[in-house]
């Protein structure tokens, strides 16, 4: 483990600017073309990652500029349609306020784009979707997602272009809707890397214990988890100085709930980002389990890159996309079910490999995670929109 300190204190939810700051934006005469994402919540998760950091990403763009608006403030914002170059709807449900931006933008002949971080877009997905995060068909859940999934499809369907997480996704979109799609990955912000630096700076290597970590993010993860809870159960009865740490949501039953009261265990539940990536850089090894279905095949590398910035090994079911990255015990080790004991046993033992897998993937995070590497590519991205 590392001892490490987190003496900041980070507000939850995420603290955006206020609607003044974020009118100003659009307002503000310049030379640069005036993007708006609609979103229905400014949430700390996918509000975060695909527009409060593409934000971020833009901000020494000499061409482009991004603003945020809730859905139920277009209709203080439509009147500036003008002034509006291009439209992006994330992850939004319909509204009749949504209907009416719509409406007007194709008047006005301006590009609408959907951006979609999941494969619950379709009705069609709805039954896979509920059995994947296992809430079970029940009579709240079985409308309730169907009434998402149907609210997303009416609103994406009406839109000229598509942006996506990953080729898995991007595909998909593209058979559905035949229209252009493009893939811009997730990514880390400033904040994020900062705080980071002064992780790898301040951290000490305690090797009294050593730390597997879960970082769970949601509790749609319970069935990823199963697939690697015996042989996490299985480390922690060999060794006594192994201990778990999971952060997020995650329901503790049998053994795991034993070790929890022993405190082998460590649950912490959510945390705000910034702190998240202290409870990452204390930890010897991060594992990413995941169930091989399609939704888990769309799901982005955000795990991966926010652990790898602070130079921490991963374990990862193999996907698609992790095999067009990752070189198999080199910058993160693959893992199927009954090999998770074996892989971290062997990184348990040996704290050169570990250091070693960390540092390369760190230098993978550095490569193709930050913002400024991700600035190129939605400036292109737009200009191809606008094109």
């Amino acid at each position: 483990m590392y001892k490490i300190e987190c003496k900041k204190e980070f507000q939850m939810p995420l603290q955006v600017l206020s609607y003044a700051e974020r009118f100003k934006i659009l307002v503000e005469k310049n030379k640069k073309k005036k993007i708006i994402y609609i979103k229905n919540e400014f949430d700390n998760s996918t509000f975060r990652y695909r527009c409060y950091n593409f934000k971020e990403a833009l901000e020494t763009s000499k061409d482009f500029e991004i603003s945020y608006f809730l859905c139920s403030e277009i209709p203080k914002i439509i009147q500036h349609i003008d002034k509006i170059n291009i439209i992006v709807f994330q992850r939004t449900n319909w509204t009749i306020e949504v209907e009416n931006l719509i409406y007007i933008a194709k008047i006005k002949n301006k590009p609408i784009v959907y951006d979609m971080d999941d494969l619950l877009y379709k009705i069609d997905h709805v039954p896979y979707y509920i059995n994947h995060i296992g809430v079970g068909f029940t009579k709240e859940t079985i409308p309730l997602y169907l009434s998402i999934a149907s609210q997303y499809e009416l609103v994406a369907k009406k839109c000229d272009f598509y942006i996506t997480t990953t080729e898995f996704l991007k595909n998909n979109l593209t058979n559905d809707f035949h229209k252009p799609t493009f893939v811009i990955p997730n990514f880390l912000n400033n904040e994020q890397i900062t705080e980071s630096k002064e992780i790898l700076k301040k951290r000490t290597l305690d090797k009294s214990k050593f730390i597997i970590g879960y970082f769970s993010g949601s509790y749609s993860h319970k069935h990823d988890f199963h697939t690697v809870e015996n042989e996490l159960i299985q480390l922690l009865d060999k060794y006594e100085n192994i201990y778990l740490k999971i952060v997020g949501f995650m329901p503790l039953e049998g053994k795991l709930n034993d070790y929890l009261k022993q405190g082998r265990v460590i649950f912490k539940e959510l945390v705000p980002y910034p702190q998240l990536q202290y409870e990452i850089g204390s930890v010897d090894v991060n594992i990413i389990p995941l169930v091989n279905n399609s939704f888990n095949q769309a799901k982005s590398e955000l795990k991966f890159f926010e652990a790898g910035i602070v130079k921490v090994p991963s374990c990862i079911t193999k996907t698609d996309l992790y095999t067009s990255f990752i070189e198999d015990n080199k910058n993160g080790i693959f893992c199927e079910e009954g090999q998770w004991f074996n892989a971290i046993e062997k990184l348990y033992f040996d704290e050169t490999l570990r250091k070693n897998i960390g540092n390369a993937a760190f230098e993978t995070t550095n490569k193709l995670y930050l913002p400024l590497k991700q600035k190129d590519i939605i400036e292109n991205t737009f200009t191809k929109i606008l094109n």
